[in-house]
């Protein structure tokens, strides 16, 4: 199967036909994303960018002092995991399941890691790593917060086979409706 990935819309295809991501079954699940401010938005998926250049290469670049405040804290946090860069092989890649897609940002051995700069959403943020898991109970989540003031703090998120459920069930209504 090919997976295709289009960021415009945020949409991705498998074998040419639409299917939902992570992103849109969560958003149908809590609802819509408050009218996000685009700054801000713009601004975590700099973020981002700049995390996953600085595990590629060990280095990074930007003269945008806000967006280092949050790096920092991720080089902090990359740090006391005793991760060796460069980490390539860290960065999630696109990822067909059963009925849906979506990347995650961090993947290690038995650990998916979703980086967050903005607002805490526990049920979201948790939901979220629910559909990266997958229903396996052996995957370790955890969230990364990124803070502006350069720390951070980690949720880690246990495997809860009721919001597997949940999940499940609003893949396979969002396939039979096709509307997302």
């Amino acid at each position: 199967m090919v997976l295709e990935f289009n960021p415009v819309g945020h949409e991705y295809r498998a074998d040419g036909v639409k299917i939902p991501s992570v992103t849109q079954i969560v958003s149908a699940i809590y609802g819509a994303f408050p009218s996000i401010d685009p700054e801000p938005a713009d601004r975590g998926t700099y973020i981002h960018e700049l995390c996953f250049e600085y595990l590629r290469t060990g280095s990074y670049t930007t003269d945008d002092i806000e967006c280092l405040r949050y790096l920092q804290a991720f080089m902090k946090w990359v740090c006391e995991r005793e991760i060796l860069l460069p980490a390539h092989g860290l960065i999630g890649k696109r990822t067909l399941y059963t009925g849906y897609a979506g990347t995650p940002d961090i993947v290690g051995d038995s650990t998916i890691i979703d980086i967050k700069t903005g607002i805490e959403q526990p049920q979201r943020d948790h939901m979220q790593l629910i559909g990266y898991q997958a229903g396996n109970k052996k995957i370790l989540t955890e969230n990364l917060y990124l803070r502006s003031n350069g720390t951070y703090e980690i949720k880690r998120r246990k495997y809860n086979a009721r919001l597997w459920r949940i999940f499940q069930a609003q893949v396979m209504i969002l396939n039979f409706t096709g509307r997302y």
